[in-house]
Parts: C-alpha cells; structure tokens; sequence
C-alpha cells in the first residue's frame, strides 16, 4: 500500500527549526569566487559548499538535500557533455548552474 504522508515543500522545509538553510555547492578554483559569494550569501538561508575541483562537487552533490551546483565552467575539460553527465550521474535531478565572467 502507497503512504499518502506528503512531502515538504522547500518553503516548508526552510520553516522548519531542524532545516533552517538551503546547501549550493560552488565548484571553481577561483578564491575571488568563493569570496565574493560567501559574502553575498552571509546571513541568509543559502549555506555555501565549496569545491575547487568536480570530484569533490560531485561528493558534496551526494551529500546535500537539494541537489544545486554552481559550476565554473573551467573545470570542465572538452568535452564538456562528459563531464556535464559526470555531473548531473552524481545525483538525479541536479540542478547545475554554469557560472560566465
């Protein structure tokens, strides 16, 4: 028999005492990068995971509740489908952000 218990929604989620942060995992090797958005973010309900390379984005994707990558796409060598896959394999439904100067 199917359980008819309903699943959160990220709002509800973040209302939540034990859930109050989304996790976004940063995969660049630029500390101007990191810098810069870990200051935008401070304080407010994003927590940054940082990686400087794509093996450690795809362990920290494995990790995270909702899967969100912020990737500069230096990282990937070509061909870039490859390592997109790669990626996205790591965790059904990621959602991968290709960051552009």
């Amino acid at each position: 028999m199917l359980s008819r218990r309903r699943t959160k929604t990220a709002a509800e989620d973040v209302k939540d005492p034990k859930h109050r942060c989304i996790e976004i995992v940063l995969a660049t090797d630029r500390d101007e990068d990191r810098n810069v958005l870990a200051e935008l973010l401070a304080g407010s309900i994003w927590k940054l995971i940082e990686a400087n390379t794509l093996e450690r984005a795809v362990a920290a994707l494995r990790r995270v509740k909702s899967p969100i990558l912020l990737c500069d796409p230096r990282l990937l060598e070509p061909p870039r489908g490859t390592e997109l896959r790669y990626l996205l394999g790591a965790r059904g439904r990621a959602n991968v952000v290709l960051l552009k100067d």
